[in-house]
């Protein structure tokens, strides 16, 4: 009964942390892009740099939070 709760709070904390993290980086694209950001999804975030023609700050945001890229599967 205990490790369900234990494996459930890891996951949580996983996820919380995730999100932090994402804010953090959006909040420096924003300043640095001068683009809104703040708010989106991962996805969102990384479909708006592509967008933006910011390419290289989308890959970075990909291998970071470890999304699979299409190309290898």
């Amino acid at each position: 009964m205990y490790s369900n709760l234990i494996i459930e709070f890891i996951f949580y904390i996983k996820l919380i942390t995730d999100e932090i993290e994402l804010i953090k980086i959006q909040v420096k694209l924003e300043k640095t892009f001068r683009m809104p950001l703040i708010g989106k999804s991962l996805y969102e975030t990384i479909g708006e740099l592509i967008k933006r023609g910011v390419p290289d700050q989308a890959e970075k945001m990909r291998k970071d939070f470890k999304i699979s890229d299409s190309s290898e599967t």
